[in-house]
């Protein structure tokens, strides 16, 4: 019952749902699990760039190799990246970021209210930061990071940054376990209201 309209101009898909919201569908998923998407495939080779925004659906890169940035923008759903291999990562949105097998240059990714969670990552440059909710890594490395929440634990495990690590929270713990040696660091750790 949409109405679902697809344009190309100056080298840009837009696909926009213009129905007018006067068509109502019921269901209450006792019978079927039926969800609308939007796939795109691309063909192999490595892109110049690539970036999406939606308003309120989820997002899903896999598999993906650019020369320039992957973007992604998403204002209430959650965004996924698996299998990327580009020069610079973006995400923003409300809602949950997950990374898996990422490699980049410059990885930047925001959200609020929802939980930030990396897995396999390897970036020179890491900004990660959210609110009211988890940041959590696992076997990530780089050079330098940057990792914020409010509200919220950060959990670091087995990770590594040649340079620096900054990891902020307030009215929450942070947790973390670096690869190597204790003499490989130098530390920097203060806190009020909790332990160390």
């Amino acid at each position: 019952k949409d109405n679902i309209e697809f344009s190309v101009e100056n080298g840009q898909l837009t696909v926009k749902n213009t129905s007018d919201g006067k068509n109502m569908l019921f269901n209450f998923g006792f019978f079927n699990d039926k969800q609308q998407y939007l796939y795109i495939y691309i063909p192999d080779g490595k892109y110049d760039f690539i970036h999406v925004s939606t308003s309120n659906e989820k997002i899903i890169f896999e598999d993906i190799e650019v020369n320039g940035e992957v973007y992604a923008k998403s204002s209430n759903a959650d965004i996924s990246f698996s299998d990327i291999d580009a020069s610079d990562v973006t995400a923003y949105s409300n809602a949950e970021i997950d990374m898996d097998n990422i490699t980049t240059e410059v990885l930047k990714l925001e959200t609020s209210n929802a939980s930030v969670v990396l897995k396999n990552v390897t970036a020179d440059s890491l900004s990660a930061s959210t609110s009211n909710s988890t940041v959590e890594f696992d076997d990530v490395s780089g050079v330098d990071a940057v990792v914020k929440t409010s509200n919220g634990d950060i959990i670091l495990n087995n990770i590594y940054f040649d340079k620096s690590l900054e990891a902020k929270t307030s009215n929450s713990k942070i947790k973390t376990v670096m690869s190597g040696e204790r003499d490989d660091y130098s530390y920097d750790i203060s806190t009020s209201n909790g332990t160390i």
